[in-house]
């Protein structure tokens, strides 16, 4: 039986002299409330609509139902009226009503079936036109943890959602903890944009802050709604103390207190740095970084690659060498309470466990090829200045590449490279292929990311024409770099590869995001270069992008995917990639490079092009860590 109409009928069944009736009432139940026009017009403010609002009630299968209430109301105090406010629906399932404007820019008109409700929107016009600038978004700062040395730079996204613009430039002020402490001067924004206008501030006292931004506080101009025209944002603010060179301070504190501190370096030392936190007893810990890595959130700093001490009580320990220009900044954290600590910051001549690079030939090479891989490696030794923890590792032949011996509890200290003279892909081509393999852990599983073993295979169709070319130190330098953790695994484990083009986004824009690395590219005549920062090469090619600097910006370094020119510098803003991964280098050591045409169009003569790839192309990161074997605490 199907139903055709509200009311009650009657089914009667017969079967021979048996029959028999049923009474069924129809009632038709809205199942749904939607707009059949009026959405969306626009009059001037306080004026009606062109066009009534119409709405249409529904039942379940779409049939339209008459005879039901509608209710129309604005939706706010500033949206108006409608007339008639209820309305019954006729024979077509539909309700309409006029609509008055409220004073509002954008305006909304809610009409009730029942449980049912729909939204109508209109947008009001004003003669002469009137701006509406609004905070949109929320407030960002250059940071949220400042010092109390420090200024701040607050930035306000302010959007104009009127339909004219201010006359002139408008006021944008600033308050902390509610106080105005200044203004600045802002462009007028046309109607339907947003632009950003950026105050600095600051120093603070220190202890949480409220930090808000206020458009237009004076009411200089009209606007069609005042109410959007702050933001706010929390900052905590922190205090730091200065320690001098070879001098201490005593300090304690209660179970999560943080306390920060800073060492400025006039200039580079050969000598190593030692930061040393020492106390009778509970549980500090220090936390240590460099230049623009200040230490903030204690997790946060578990992860960090400079360097992190929380051995069970207070006997802690970072060492740095050489020491750089710059400031190191240390943040001691009470993992529980402790008091009459001695922080000590102090410099020596020798590092406590100097790096050591060991280079293993698996396949050996001519007498001149072994002492150019040699050389290399000691080039690399040299710059390096402290090493790592210790450990032993057990891996099956070709884990890392083709060509790897298995391993089964080696020694590792600190880094050791597998160096294989095999077949890769006949004459020309790819002339070589390296990376990292293992890398290490800090405890309880929180990544270093110092990588612990490496792999370089050189192409044996290949290697002596590079020789005979004047080239083959240049390639394996090139190679070594990668096998230290230049490139993919190790920047992918600290966040530093931005917009990555493989496996399938051949056109991104992909950089190398560490701040260093920015800092000697900008310094290397980078500051003008108008894309993200520090370009790699992309293409979405296995082994070539992702993992090199980007060669039609870089011209000859000899990080890009090939080498051409005359000379293949190691500049100092690859030096400043192996500081990011957890080396304390001497950045000094790298060759003069200047960005050709200051990141624009090569300069270098064209020669002949080495390419080497990057291990992934042949197996991704394996499972394996060299692990510190201690336990932690949690």
């Amino acid at each position: 039986m199907t139903a055709v109409a509200n009311g009650v009928a009657t089914l009667m069944a017969t079967a021979g002299q048996a029959s028999g009736t049923a009474s069924v009432t129809v009632v038709q139940t809205p199942a749904k409330l939607d707009v059949a026009s009026g959405n969306e017009q626009e009059a001037r403010l306080g004026t009606q609509l062109p066009e009534p609002l119409v709405v249409r009630v529904l039942e379940q299968t779409g049939g339209v139902i008459p005879g039901v209430v509608v209710t129309f109301g604005p939706a706010d105090e500033r949206s108006g009226s409608a007339d008639p406010t209820e309305v019954t629906t006729g024979a077509n399932g539909t309700a309409s009503t006029s609509w008055t404007l409220g004073d509002a820019r954008r305006q909304a008109m809610v009409a009730t079936a029942g449980e049912l409700t729909v939204r109508l929107e209109a947008t009001a016009t004003a003669d002469p036109p009137i701006p509406d600038y609004a905070i949109a978004g929320e407030l960002e700062a250059s940071r949220f943890d400042p010092l109390d040395t420090e200024t701040l730079e607050i930035s306000a996204h302010i959007a104009n959602l009127g339909d004219g613009r201010s006359t002139g430039p408008f006021t944008v002020g600033l308050t902390v903890d509610g106080v105005h402490t200044g203004v600045v001067q802002a462009d007028p924004i046309e109607p339907d944009d947003t632009a950003t206008v950026t105050i600095t501030a600051g120093p603070f006292e220190a202890g949480e802050r409220s930090i808000g931004v206020v458009i237009d506080p004076e009411l200089e101009f009209e606007e069609w709604d005042e109410e959007n025209n702050q933001g706010e944002a929390s900052v905590v603010v922190r205090q730091q103390q200065v320690i001098a060179l070879d001098d201490s301070v005593t300090l304690g504190g209660a179970a999560g207190s943080v306390q920060l501190f800073r060492v400025e370096v006039e200039e580079q030392l050969n000598q190593t740095l030692t930061v040393r936190l020492d106390g009778p007893g509970g549980d500090g810990d220090i936390f240590v970084d460099f230049n623009v890595h200040r230490p903030s959130s204690i997790v946060a700093e578990r992860t960090r690659r400079r360097c992190y001490s929380w051995n069970l009580g207070t006997g802690e320990i970072c060492q740095f060498y050489p020491v750089r220009e710059g400031t190191y900044y240390i943040l001691v954290h009470a993992f529980s309470a402790f008091g009459d600590a001695t922080l000590r910051v102090t410099t020596a001549e020798p590092p406590a466990e100097p790096f050591d690079l060991e280079v293993v030939m698996v396949d050996q090479g001519t007498a001149s090829q072994n002492a150019v891989i040699t050389h290399v490696a000691q080039r690399y030794e040299s710059m390096i200045g402290l090493g790592e923890f210790d450990g032993t590792l057990t891996l099956p032949a070709d884990a890392c590449a083709p060509g790897m011996p298995a391993l089964t509890s080696q020694a590792i200290d600190d880094v050791s490279i597998y160096v294989m003279i095999g077949e890769l892909d006949g004459v020309g081509n790819a002339v070589a292929m390296s990376g990292t393999c293992v890398l290490r852990t800090g405890d309880n599983g929180n990544w270093i990311g110092m990588p612990a073993l490496g792999t370089i295979v050189l192409d044996e169709a290949d290697i002596g024409q590079l020789e005979s070319d004047g080239v083959l130190e240049a390639v394996v330098t090139r190679e070594m770099a990668r096998a230290l953790g230049f490139g993919l695994d190790t920047w992918t484990r600290h966040g530093f590869l931005q917009n990555p083009s493989l496996p399938e986004e051949p056109d991104a824009d992909t950089r190398m995001n560490a701040a260093l690395v920015v800092a000697a590219f900008n310094a290397a005549g980078g500051q003008g270069y108008m894309g993200a920062k520090v370009p790699l090469e992309s293409g979405a090619i296995p082994g070539i992008s992702d993992v090199h600097w980007r060669e039609s910006v870089f011209g000859d370094e000899i990080m890009t995917p090939y080498l051409t020119g005359d000379s293949h510098p190691l500049s100092r803003i690859t030096l400043e990639a192996l500081y990011e991964v957890g080396y304390e280098l001497d950045v000094m050591m790298a060759d003069p490079f200047t960005l050709p045409g200051a990141g624009g169009v090569m300069a270098s003569r064209r020669l002949k092009r080495y390419p080497g790839i990057g291990l992934a192309a042949y197996r991704g990161p394996i499972p394996v860590e060299l692990v510190k074997g201690v336990v932690k605490k949690e």
